[in-house]
């Protein structure tokens, strides 16, 4: 089966995670990744490339929100 996971989860265990934020994982990869952490196994399962155009991402969207708080 499908697991929901709510990506960032790991980090904290007293802040709620956004459910836009989650994403299907086979029931063996989701135990996987409780086993070896968040960043471990996003960086185990995942390309050098989509990695890098994850923080490219989150980086345009930390540039947009200092934009709009230089607006404000």
């Amino acid at each position: 089966g499908v697991d929901p996971h709510h990506v960032g989860g790991g980090f904290s265990t007293s802040l709620k995670v956004a459910d836009d934020c989650i994403v299907g994982l086979m029931h063996t990869m989701h135990l996987d990744l409780h086993a070896r952490g968040e960043a471990s196994f996003w960086r185990h399962h995942l390309s050098d490339r989509d990695i890098v155009a994850a923080v490219q991402a989150l980086g345009r969207e930390r540039y947009k929100e200092y934009l709009d708080d230089l607006g404000s």
